[in-house]
């Protein structure tokens, strides 16, 4: 009794929530009809105008440090210039962006391991070859 009685007054959960999408189904109703009197083309041009403006979230494909490490100068320029055009499509949106992208010769962005770290790196490959090989393995 009491349950029918607070479905009469504030609505079962399903009307609460037809009420609460009405204004976003309303407005949806408003953008079909403004988009039916568009012309083929108009719409074209709007479909193709936030293809655009979608693309730019896209994800940016970039070398890896090890393809940068290999990269003559050349590619490594066209790199950042990819990346400074994106950041250039995303500027108005994100103004903290840098304004330039700086490169630099491989040598000077990625140093070499130096050799301390190189002989670490052995003892730790030959200490995990013998734990899951039971041998070491040849560097």
């Amino acid at each position: 009794m009491i349950k029918w009685t607070l479905q009469k007054i504030v609505g079962s959960k399903n009307q609460r929530e037809l009420k609460r999408m009405q204004p976003l189904v309303e407005r949806i109703n408003e953008l079909e009809e403004a988009y039916q009197r568009e012309s083929e083309e108009q719409l074209l041009s709007r479909v193709k105008d936030w293809q655009k403006h979608l693309h730019r979230y896209l994800p940016l494909q970039l070398p890896t440090k090890r393809q940068l490490e290999t990269m003559d100068n050349e590619s490594i320029s066209a790199a950042a210039t990819h990346v400074q055009e994106r950041f250039d499509a995303l500027r108005d949106e994100f103004p903290n962006l840098p304004t330039r992208i700086k490169t630099r010769a491989v040598s000077t962005m990625l140093r070499p391991l130096s050799t301390k770290s190189t002989k670490n790196f052995r003892i730790f490959v030959t200490s995990i070859s013998i734990i899951f090989f039971q041998k070491p393995m040849p560097l």
